[in-house]
């Protein structure tokens, strides 16, 4: 229950008295990490103490237990003595800030087990107005745990990640999630219906999704692989638009020459070197023989001629530098991979040998105006809650 109520993901367990194939296993796992246990037992067929329910939720809520005044609490509780000093903390914090309460005789009952009714109502006190939506779109509500839990099975060792990278796997899930729940809904507000090849597909994507350990919840993955079935649909719709369109080799070559760009680049690692090589290019030495001597690009050895590129296909300083260049002109920027001196070029006319780039680029681009158009003509609404998608922990 506490790890549904506060969208916990799973973390390494060690408790002696957990098997690995019990059905209980992922909860322990996601809310293993506030508990304490003792001498390394969770006893999970055990009642839970109110003690033990106190001091998950504080940790679980962050709350500074050491801070917590416990000589009030003694004295509001007449059963707290023999507790240690940390359960004292955890049980007084747990009381100012409204989560658990005592009862008329002035005690706590530490010791004692607490029923279902009594479990929902401390829940609902600790987590009933914590917004765990990730995402909505119309009336269909992603939890967070649900949109980690189906970032971590598309991706192995989502768990070992960095907060960094793990960030960035729940971004691309929240977008891609969000693009099949706008399909769909838009599909449907459309009087499509998905093809049997397509609903067959997701009863398979449902299958797996649900196969894994620590699996999304079902209610999510028939939401979310039902929008795909539309979605897919949808999208073949738009692909046949397009491929019927009049003239669409001459859109295809317009496409070309409005997104594509094309640059020559000397990658090297540091920037002096590199400040060096853009005044010697400036002063009309020879590009592409400092290239060759000095490029640690491997790249430039199958296109020597200049990397053609669109959108999104390297990396953003090294394409916002070339876009703010004039054609003919030198730029010079860092990345990652380290220092550019740029020389952007004409587009070659003859596109032949990038033209399943563009096609697939103008694909894209289509599908995305089509999906965006009719999303607002059937007034489908959405919205991503990124401060709690990035939220690291």
């Amino acid at each position: 229950m506490l790890a549904g109520a506060a969208a916990l993901s799973p973390q390494s367990a060690d408790f002696g008295d957990v098997a690995e194939d019990a059905w209980y296993a992922p909860y322990i796992r996601a809310v293993s990490a506030y508990f304490v246990p003792a001498d390394g037992m969770l006893v999970p067929e055990g009642e839970a103490k109110r003690k033990d329910i106190a001091a998950a939720i504080v940790r679980v809520k962050c709350y500074d237990a050491g801070s917590a005044d416990t000589a009030a609490a003694q004295a509001r509780f007449s059963d707290l003595d023999a507790l240690s000093e940390d359960e004292k903390g955890y049980i007084a914090s747990a009381v100012e800030n409204g989560i658990m309460d005592g009862f008329d005789e002035g005690v706590f009952k530490p010791e004692e087990g607490i029923t279902r009714a009594q479990a929902a109502a401390i829940l609902d006190r600790a987590f009933g107005n914590d917004d765990l939506t990730a995402l909505k779109v119309n009336n269909i509500i992603v939890n967070i745990n649900d949109l980690e839990r189906l970032a971590a099975i598309s991706v192995d060792g989502f768990y070992d990640m960095s907060d960094e990278q793990r960030g960035y796997v729940k971004q691309m899930a929240a977008m891609q999630i969000e693009n099949a729940l706008i399909c769909g809904e838009a599909a449907k507000a459309l009087g499509l219906e998905p093809t049997e090849k397509y609903v067959r597909e997701a009863e398979s994507y449902k299958q797996e999704a649900i196969s894994y350990e620590n699996a999304p919840s079902k209610a999510f993955v028939d939401k979310l692989f039902n929008a795909v079935a539309y979605q897919n649909t949808l999208l073949d719709t738009y692909v046949e638009e397009l491929s019927n369109a009049e003239d669409i080799d001459k859109d295809i070559e317009e496409y070309y020459k409005n997104n594509f760009f094309c640059a020559k680049h000397i990658l090297v690692e540091d920037e002096a070197t590199a400040k060096e090589l853009l005044k010697k290019v400036q002063n009309g030495e020879d590009f592409d023989e400092l290239m060759k001597k000095n490029s640690t690009d491997p790249g430039i050895e199958q296109s020597p001629n200049g990397y053609v590129f669109t959108y999104n296909d390297m990396v953003p300083e090294f394409e916002e530098c070339v876009i703010n260049t004039e054609i003919g002109d030198f730029g010079l920027c860092k990345s990652d991979y380290g220092w550019h001196v740029i020389l952007r070029l004409e587009l070659p006319e003859d596109y032949s040998a990038v033209q399943q780039d563009v096609e697939r680029a103008m694909l894209d681009y289509y599908i995305n105006k089509r999906m965006n158009e009719d999303a607002l003509k059937c007034g489908v609404t959405s919205e991503i809650n990124w401060e709690l998608i990035n939220a690291v922990g």
